[in-house]
């Protein structure tokens, strides 16, 4: 019996993830341990994924989804650590992605797509920039640390 594969994912993308994971296994195994690769079909949650993480992607691309219409191509162009103004059990950074400002998206959130992150939700604001092809979005994230034990009162 044939797999049959759903219209979001293609053999060749199969086939092209499988590789990547691949050949970043063969060039530094010990990434492919640190960053868990979530195959790209799969959805998860922001909390998921470490500031860590998304850092280490800066300038590598993303698909972004709207509800209607096809997926945009961004780059990640900054990340940054923001000091947490509720304490040391919150972390609060900031992702700047860069867009064409021909496809510009509106304040909203997205379904973000990376090859090695696998997809998530973000809420993104369009930050105007000075180039005339280009449009910058910032993505503002404030949450519980990961593993952070609150004190007893």
């Amino acid at each position: 019996m044939p797999i049959r594969f759903s219209s979001n994912l293609t053999r060749r993308k199969l086939l092209f993830d499988a590789a990547a994971l691949i050949a970043l296994g063969l060039a530094a195994p010990e990434a492919v341990v640190a960053e868990s690769i979530v195959p790209c079909w799969r959805k998860r949650a922001l909390s998921e994924i470490s500031f860590q993480s998304l850092a280490r992607q800066t300038n590598t691309r993303f698909a972004v989804r709207a509800a209607a219409g096809p997926a945009i191509t961004v780059s990640l162009t900054e990340t940054a650590m923001r000091e947490a103004a509720s304490g040391p059990e919150h972390e609060s950074f900031s992702l700047i992605f860069s867009g064409a400002r021909g496809e510009m998206l509106g304040q909203e959130t997205y379904e973000f797509e990376h090859w090695l992150l696998g997809r998530f939700d973000l809420f993104i604001v369009p930050v105007l920039t000075a180039s005339r092809s280009r449009i910058d979005y910032e993505a503002v994230v404030h949450r519980p640390r990961s593993g952070f034990l609150p004190a007893h009162t």
